[in-house]
This record gives C-alpha cells, sequence and structure tokens, in this order.
C-alpha cells in the first residue's frame, strides 16, 4: 500500500466538497458547515497516528483507522489549498497542484512514494515540505487555527459559549412535509421549555422567516447572530390535532444558554481586506 492516501483519496474527497462551493451550489456557511461535520468526524480516530503510516498499514494493522481518509484526509487537503493560496497570493491552490503533478507524471510515469513531498514542494513553494514533515508523516496537528485566520475564519476547540437558541430540542426531518420536527423534548433548554414546544412539532417559521430546507442552516445562523437576549421570538409550529396539522405560534423572550463545542468555526466579522482577497480566492465567491 502507498503512504499516500491522503492525495488519493483525501484531497479527491477534499475536492469533492470544495467544488459545490466554488461553484456556487452552496454558500460559504453551508460549507463551514461540512468542515465541521469533517473535524466531528476526524475526531473519532487517532489523531496522533502519523498519516503515512495509517496509510501504509490500512490493509492490516490500521485498518480500524482508514475511514478517516474521508475525514482528515479531506482535511489536509484543505489546509494544502489553504496554504498554497496563502504562499502565492491566492494564485496558486491545490487543483493547480494537482494539474503539475498530472503534467509531470501523467498516465505513463509513476512517482516513487519516497519523492512525492520533495517534489510537490519543488512545484509548489518550500513551506509545503514543513507542512509534510510535520503534519502528515509526523504527528503534529493540522494548524488550524493558524491557516483559518489566513482566510478570515475563527477556529476554536474545546470551548464553551453563550448563545441564543431554537430550544436546545433534538431536531429531525419529516420527509413527507419537508419539515423540521421537535423529535425529543429531553435536552430542551429553559428557552424551548418557555416556548411550549410538544414532541412532534413541525417548525414552519422563526421570527417570521418561513424555514426553507435548502438554506435552513444558513437560516438558523441568521437568526443567532441577529436576536440579541430579551427580543421577543415567534416560532410558528404544524401541531396535529384530531389528525390534522393546525398552526400554533409560540412566543417567548431569547436568553443566551450555554453551549459546549467541541469545534468553533465562524467567519471573522473583523476579517481585513487582504484575509477577504485570500478567502474569495479560496472559495470562489
Amino acid at each position: 500500500m502507498s503512504k499516500h492516501l491522503w492525495m488519493y483519496e483525501g484531497v479527491t474527497e477534499y475536492f469533492a466538497g470544495h467544488v459545490q462551493v466554488y461553484g456556487g451550489m452552496q454558500t460559504p456557511q453551508q460549507y463551514l458547515n461540512v468542515i465541521e461535520e469533517k473535524l466531528q468526524g476526524a475526531s473519532g480516530y487517532k489523531d496522533e497516528l502519523p498519516f503515512t503510516e495509517m496509510s501504509l498499514g490500512c490493509l492490516d494493522e490500521h485498518q480500524g483507522q482508514y475511514g478517516n481518509v474521508y475525514q482528515k484526509g479531506a482535511l489536509i487537503g484543505m489546509c494544502l489549498d489553504i496554504l498554497l493560496r496563502d504562499k502565492t497570493s491566492g494564485k496558486m491552490g491545490a487543483k493547480d497542484l494537482m494539474a503539475k503533478l498530472s503534467e509531470t507524471y501523467g498516465k505513463y510515469i509513476s512517482f516513487e512514494d519516497e519523492k512525492l513531498f520533495d517534489k510537490i514542494a519543488e512545484l509548489s513553494v518550500p513551506e509545503t515540505r514543513e507542512f509534510f514533515t510535520n503534519h502528515i508523516e509526523g504527528n503534529k496537528a493540522l494548524p488550524f487555527e493558524e491557516l483559518f485566520a489566513k482566510v478570515g475564519v475563527i477556529f476554536k476547540k474545546d470551548i464553551t459559549i453563550k448563545e441564543v437558541s431554537l430550544g436546545g430540542v433534538l431536531l429531525s426531518f419529516n420527509p413527507e412535509t419537508q419539515r423540521l420536527f421537535v423529535a425529543d423534548m429531553g435536552s430542551a433548554d429553559e428557552f424551548g421549555k418557555a416556548l411550549g414546544y410538544k414532541t412532534n412539532d413541525e417548525i414552519v417559521s422563526v421570527n417570521g422567516v418561513v424555514i426553507d430546507m435548502d438554506s435552513v442552516e444558513e437560516q438558523l445562523v441568521n437568526y443567532r447572530k441577529n436576536t440579541l437576549p430579551g427580543d421577543k421570538v415567534e416560532v410558528v409550529v404544524a401541531r396535529k390535532d384530531k389528525g390534522k396539522f393546525i398552526n400554533k405560534k409560540l412566543k417567548s423572550k431569547a436568553v443566551l444558554v450555554e453551549k459546549k463545542k467541541t469545534f468553533l468555526i465562524e467567519f471573522n466579522p473583523d476579517a481585513t481586506p487582504e484575509q477577504l482577497e485570500l478567502r474569495k480566492a479560496w472559495l470562489g465567491q
């Protein structure tokens, strides 16, 4: 097995997600949610295991870690992309690197595993070699905070935040009505209890904004950003009564609730023009 599953599978997985935001099929906020999912997924694997070592042993000794090529592998691709953008003023990214590798090797010429990292540094920027040494051959954690800052994104790990919530209830999705519904009240917070949710209530609108499943994540982010403690909040739910859905208005005042987050990733509202320009080169927006 090759040492370079980070590239074969990981970078390919990164491209599969990144192309959607770069091509305008996802909003930047939706893409941050994709990244957070990858971070959460990778946290279930051995981060201290060098990726080249895992790759070499993924058919036997490390086969239980193989799934990480689609989690941390994609994050490696993302870090490499931002690193390249940063060191070339946005002119070169991971896609450009893959094109150069294709031109150098192509269909009939293979590369030697031991020489790939050096070749990439030669074809791109020398800083990639240190990145590979530390974070792919070595076991240093990926430098998310440092690299995200380059594109005006805030990254923090294992923190407690206070934010306006939508009630803290467990939400699920009803494919028949195309609406979110309250699946469980067990985790309801102070605000959720004050609103008066009931199990199986389906969310119709929040403060007059009809919840659209195509943009629900962005709608909820905007709700949290634009709602202050003490503001009146109105949630319209569809509640079944004698087999029929009847819309019911639930009202309460917004309160801040504490929430533990393994990963916090959000756009920096105070990003500099340089950071915004690099972000544009990265996300294509």
